[in-house]
């Protein structure tokens, strides 16, 4: 097609991406979307650093290669209902809806990462980085033209201030990602210090207050900023990929520390580790847990994975499979937070699953709503139904414990007896084999 076709059609003619005409029609078109479901539109305005160097030594047919080499990056990046655009020269845009302000972050920075690795250009290698302004809608502006005027103030910042980097319009927002970045920096350097430690949150039999189990839950230990809260850190974890690190990390150390109170000769009980989405979703999961469980010699009877119930519902047949490989390790499966998600109680008969966790939601005020107390007994109903063990979580007062054991719930995990404690003071729970609550 020619040049003028295309234009006509609001292509570029080189990259064959969307070009400046259709550009303010998808800002318009993002900010209505915002304005009827909610959320926030963002405007990322990147230029490649130093392009006119790769034009001026390698000539101009090597810099459009490098710019359709750029584009199919960018594409590759981004989801079906963002779009990416080619404004002139060496300037992109990617317009995209979001329900939260961070969404745009961590695009930035895989746009960044995807662009830094090296280009191979007639032979050469090419290696080229990002500049990237960011504007919000409809926190910087509440006009299109008024928005992408606001992000390229930000891109000038960013080529300002050293090229290589995203900046936001807002000061706010700059603070946000900086400190996100500080933390995962910080994350990255505590797990080469080993700064992160397990604590066990005790699971209790409810007729006889015997410890028949364990939750292992992770604590960071900051040297500067003392211990920070898993709440704070765990969702960037889970954005950036680095649960992945840590979730195999808590995995090994749970099964490396009742691998060694069983062959200390102490009473052994079950150690539950909770699997994040993104370590669900992963390939590596099944050849993860095989690994740490022969490099640590843990019988898988001696394990549970906790997954929660939403984790499930995106592929329903790959879940099965996946579970189904699990279990046959040996290992338990549980499913936590339930009642929470939205799962059709069709497939729950589908997942091979050993546990059911009621959610502490059911059980904070069981005592007294009788509504909640009815769907706290179906779920303990319907678990000894599918012959499965029921555990409830969020027992903290005695009258929580009389209502789950007045309805045959087994096993009762929560403030009432403990809340998540070191190795050691597990430890010493475990020689004792009991806990009596809060008498």
């Amino acid at each position: 097609t020619s040049i003028a076709q295309d234009k006509k059609f609001g292509r570029d003619f080189l990259t064959g991406l969307p070009n400046r005409d259709i550009f303010i029609d998808r800002v318009e078109r993002a900010m209505v979307q915002v304005n009827r479901a909610g959320g926030s539109a963002a405007l990322l305005m990147m230029g490649l650093d130093r392009f006119t160097m790769v034009n001026d030594a390698l000539g101009h047919a090597a810099g459009d290669h490098l710019l359709t080499e750029v584009a199919r990056r960018l594409c590759a990046g981004i989801r079906e209902t963002d779009t990416a655009v080619r404004l002139e020269g060496d300037r992109f845009a990617l317009v995209m809806t979001m329900a939260g302000d961070n969404d745009s972050v961590i695009v930035a920075e895989k746009m960044l990462a995807a662009v830094k690795e090296p280009f191979a250009i007639d032979g050469q290698e090419v290696v080229v980085t990002f500049s990237i302004g960011i504007a919000l809608y409809p926190q910087d502006a509440d006009r299109a033209e008024a928005l992408i005027k606001q992000a390229e103030n930000a891109l000038h910042h960013a080529k300002l201030s050293g090229r290589n980097r995203y900046q936001f319009f807002s000061k706010d927002m700059n603070n946000k990602a900086r400190s996100r970045l500080d933390l995962e920096s910080r994350m990255r350097r505590a797990l080469a210090n080993q700064e992160f430690v397990v604590y066990y949150q005790p699971k209790v039999s409810a007729g006889d207050n015997r410890i028949v189990g364990a939750e292992s839950l992770i604590r960071w230990l900051d040297p500067d900023k003392g211990m920070i809260n898993p709440g704070d850190f765990i969702p960037v974890a889970e954005e950036t990929g680095l649960i992945e690190q840590i979730g195999t990390w808590v995995l090994r150390r749970s099964c490396q520390q009742m691998r060694a109170w069983l062959d200390e000769g102490l009473n052994a009980v079950k150690v539950s580790v909770n699997v994040s989405a993104r370590q669900f979703r992963s390939r590596a999961l099944l050849e993860t847990v095989t690994g740490v469980l022969a490099e640590t010699g843990l019988d898988p009877k001696w394990l549970e994975l906790e997954i929660t119930e939403s984790m499930l519902m995106n592929d329903v047949e790959g879940a099965v499979r996946k579970m189904t490989a699990l279990r046959d390790l040996g290992l338990g499966l549980s499913i936590d937070d339930f009642g929470t998600g939205y799962s059709s109680l069709s497939y729950l008969g589908r997942f091979p699953i050993t546990t059911l966790k009621i959610d502490r939601a059911f059980i904070a005020d069981v005592d007294r709503n009788p509504k909640t107390a009815e769907i706290a007994r179906a779920i303990i109903g319907l678990s000894r139904g599918l012959n499965l063990e029921v555990v409830a979580e969020g027992c903290e007062i005695a009258a929580h414990i009389d209502f789950l054991k007045d309805n045959g719930c087994d096993t009762v995990q929560g403030f009432f007896y403990s809340r998540a404690v070191p190795a050691e003071q597990f430890r010493a729970m475990l020689i004792d084999g009991f806990l009596h609550g809060q008498l």
